[in-house]
């Protein structure tokens, strides 16, 4: 019985956790964008140079480019920036493709292509 209301315990945390994070998840998904779509993918490109990226490695590009770091102030993790790059690759806007690519320790790794 003790093993029981221990387990069930555990599986409160679990629960109390998972809705924490659905709750951030949802809270970044409201938060709308500084800049119009264009203007973050004009400024991602200029930012990884045709090179594939993770969310990670793109804020860390904002600590060297002041462009990017205005664009993704509003992001707070890279989990946060990697919610906004998977709707942008599913309304990319004209002239661009983004797409996740592969996963890897890092992430989501995310590439960007010019279609025109």
């Amino acid at each position: 019985m003790v093993e029981r209301l221990a387990a069930l315990e555990g599986l409160r945390r679990e629960l109390a956790a998972v809705r924490r994070d659905i709750a951030a998840l949802r809270a970044d998904l409201a938060v709308p964008p500084i800049v119009s779509i264009e203007e973050f993918v004009r400024v991602v490109a200029v930012a990884v140079e045709g090179h594939v990226f993770t969310a990670g490695e793109l804020l860390m590009a904002a600590t060297v480019h002041p462009d990017v770091r205005r664009v993704l102030t509003r992001f707070a993790s890279p989990s946060a920036l990697g919610n906004y790059l998977a709707f942008v690759a599913a309304h990319p806007p004209d002239g661009w493709h983004l797409r996740a690519i592969d996963r890897d320790a890092g992430g989501v790794i995310w590439e960007l292509t010019a279609t025109v």
